[in-house]
């Protein structure tokens, strides 16, 4: 999750830097991220001296935090599953001064003007609070609110010696989306026994419609993913209850366990991986074989510390009798990422099979695995002269992924910008834009799409043409001719075209300028405009 946002990115090789490993648990990671933030400038010189605060210290700022975070917790969530709570500027610092002047035992004008140099040193110096919109504050990410409310709630706990607090919060807010986080995290970190208490608590909810949707169950199962330490030690029986109820829902054929429900149990066993529980789970799942899918008990194998020996039997599978058993295989050795030399010789060996549905699996596995040894290209450029234009859609999709630009890769795609089919056409003008060569074949084959007859092929020849760099008058010009395309995408497609284009030649200022000058009605206009302000100014 924190390695989603590239500021989180940086703060992970902080911590890999200064602390030489980075910790497995989330809590912990998230534990060493805020400590990093505070403590990644020579704090101590400036606290001491007074240089920041007049009462608060070091120590001040992660229980202002922690209380912060719990209090925008509660005020609801965005909806956003990056961004936290929205929170106006003056109820921030009126909450933040009623909080530090009960911490500090200050007066309240004071407390107000700590609370102000509070905000702007947390947002200027450790960046875990950012300004959004006009006198709007969040945290930089919603995981650092979640983490720090669930510190919150463990701080309450231990200061009034009530375990009592934990409980309510799970029963107030599970299942609440805006609450998942916080829950799972406050779970894993309880010393075993209280895990054990708060685990059994929600497996024993009773929550709405629970005989049919299994929320409370899917829930246990996710708090077992955190691996909370020791909970085997405190309670045997509890994990092996949770994972046998989740293993029989995998395993039955009753209509009532809907996709949906399937997706969960697959999702939340397959997380158990190098947790204490991932033997466990495994060999239940295989005292259940008889019962699950045979290519899905093969990415469970995968997914729980038999990787190899599962790649070997879905290898085993691709030569099964059942086309849609080679087909799932075929799909499955695609995700799993290894691209060894009996894996490409049998995927290799289904794009020449009879069922299209097989071949183009086999095509798109291939382009994941992003091996392209001539082997592989030559089998996936044999494809696209197939009969099924299908088939040749895919193999050209899956070359775009293995990202060869040869010269024998580019005229094989060549080839098919004059194909039959408008989505082969889409599919290979796409892939040599992003592909980066921008040889003359190539763009004038680009530049022919520009009045292919259907809008996708026309917009996605636009779109390669910007992407690839070159601003030569003849690409201009056919990019500046879409402009007056009927089709509202085409022509924003072709505005971006140029404006990435950055060429600011006077010609074509003003070619634009007059475009938008014949324009009889104006409302549509405003990507032209936008074109010529990047045109005309040097911003």
């Amino acid at each position: 999750m924190l390695a989603q946002n590239p500021l989180l990115l940086t703060i992970i090789s902080l911590i890999h830097r200064y602390q030489a490993f980075l910790p497995k648990e989330r809590h912990k990671l998230y534990d060493k991220a805020v400590e990093t933030l505070l403590t990644s400038w020579d704090a101590n010189k400036e606290f001491s001296n007074h240089l920041v605060f007049k009462y608060l210290w070091l120590e001040d700022l992660r229980r202002l935090l922690e209380k912060l975070a719990y209090w925008i917790h509660t005020q609801g969530g965005t909806g956003d599953k990056q961004g936290g709570t929205l929170i106006d500027k003056d109820e921030l610092i009126h909450q933040l001064s009623t909080d530090i002047k009960r911490l500090k035992q200050i007066e309240l004008q004071e407390a107000d003007k700590e609370a102000r140099c509070f905000v702007e040193f947390i947002r200027d110096r450790t960046g875990l609070l950012n300004e959004q919109g006009q006198d709007c504050y969040a945290f930089v990410h919603k995981t650092f609110q979640e983490y720090l409310c669930a510190q919150e709630i463990i701080y309450q706990w231990y200061d009034e010696g009530d375990f009592g607090i934990v409980l309510q919060h799970i029963k107030q807010h599970l299942h609440d989306p805006h609450w998942r986080e916080v829950l799972l995290l406050l779970v894993a970190q309880q010393k075993p026994k209280q895990a054990a208490k708060t685990i059994r608590a929600i497996l024993n909810q009773h929550s709405e419609y629970e005989k049919w949707l299994h929320r409370d169950l899917l829930f246990a199962g996710s708090c077992l993913a955190e691996n909370p330490r020791d909970l085997k030690v405190a309670d045997d029986e509890l994990p092996q209850q949770i994972l046998q109820a989740l293993i029989e829902l995998e395993a039955s054929d009753s209509p009532q366990v809907i996709s949906k429900i399937r997706s969960r149990v697959f999702q939340i066993l397959c997380s158990l991986n190098e947790t204490a529980f991932e033997t466990q789970a495994l060999q239940l799942l295989k005292d259940k074989a008889e019962h699950i899918d045979k290519i899905q008990l093969q990415e469970y194998r995968a997914a729980l510390g038999e990787k190899e020996a599962a790649i070997t039997t879905l290898v085993t599978l691709l030569k099964d009798e059942s086309s849609r058993v080679r087909d799932t295989a075929a799909d499955a050795l695609g995700k799993l990422g290894n691209s060894s030399d009996v894996v490409l010789q049998g995927l290799l060996a289904l794009l020449k099979h009879e069922s299209s549905r097989v071949r183009d699996t086999a095509a798109d596995a291939l382009g994941k695995l992003g091996n392209s040894s001539d082997v592989v290209l030559q089998g996936l450029l044999a494809l696209l002269k197939h009969e099924s234009s299908r088939v040749r859609n895919i193999a050209a999709d899956a070359l775009g992924k293995l990202g060869n630009g040869s010269d024998i890769v580019v005229q094989g795609l060549l080839a098919l910008l004059k194909d039959e089919s408008s989505g082969v056409r889409y599919t290979a003008a796409e892939v040599l834009g992003n592909l980066g060569n921008s040889s003359d074949v190539v763009l004038q084959g680009l530049l022919a799409l520009l009045i292919d007859e259907d809008l996708r092929v026309r917009y996605t020849a636009a779109n390669a043409l910007g992407n690839l760099g070159n601003s030569s008058d003849v690409v201009l010009q056919g990019l500046l001719a879409l402009l007056i395309d009927e089709d509202l995408r085409v022509r924003y497609t072709a505005a971006n075209a140029l404006g990435n284009l950055g060429k600011k030649t006077p010609s074509l200022i003003t070619a634009v300028a007059q475009w938008i000058e014949q324009q009889q009605d104006l409302k549509y206009v405003g990507n032209e405009i936008n074109l010529l302000w990047d045109l005309v100014t040097s911003e």
